[in-house]
């Protein structure tokens, strides 16, 4: 694959495997907080995807083309990646989350349900800064 992939073809892949009637309203794309237009979508657990656990996927870091050992076979299938990680379904997410989005962070129709816990603890929201250091 030549240059940026196309983030639309991900989202879609992402939402058609990650999204479902019982999570779709509270999918959240968070867009403040990476550098580099990187920026994640979570996605709270599933019943109807039998995913008991929340999702979370880096977007943009494929766009740039990462140094592949020469060794790799085929390694231009493995120049572009995203980062993925699950974290359970009790995890409170943190407020920058589901507080008061800051701009560039879009949430469809709303956060009702999910548990914030408060940023300054810093307990919660290391798996996002953790995706934030390695993608940025």
């Amino acid at each position: 694959m030549n240059g940026a992939l196309d983030e639309n073809q991900i989202a879609d892949h992402l939402e058609k495997y990650l999204m479902a009637n019982d999570n779709a309203s509270k999918t959240i794309v968070y867009s403040d907080m990476f550098r580099n237009g990187v920026h994640i979508y979570v996605f709270p657990p599933s019943k109807q995807l039998n995913r008991n656990y929340y999702t979370l996927v880096t977007m943009g870091m494929s766009g740039t083309r990462m140094k592949v050992p020469p060794d790799i076979e085929n390694a231009e299938h493995y120049a572009h990646a995203e980062l993925m990680c699950y974290l359970p379904p009790s995890w409170k997410l943190p407020t920058m989350l589901t507080g008061k989005p800051l701009s560039g962070a879009k949430e469809t129709d709303g956060l009702a349900g999910l548990e914030a816990e408060d940023d300054s603890k810093n307990v919660s929201s290391w798996p996002f800064e953790m995706l934030r250091s390695l993608a940025g």
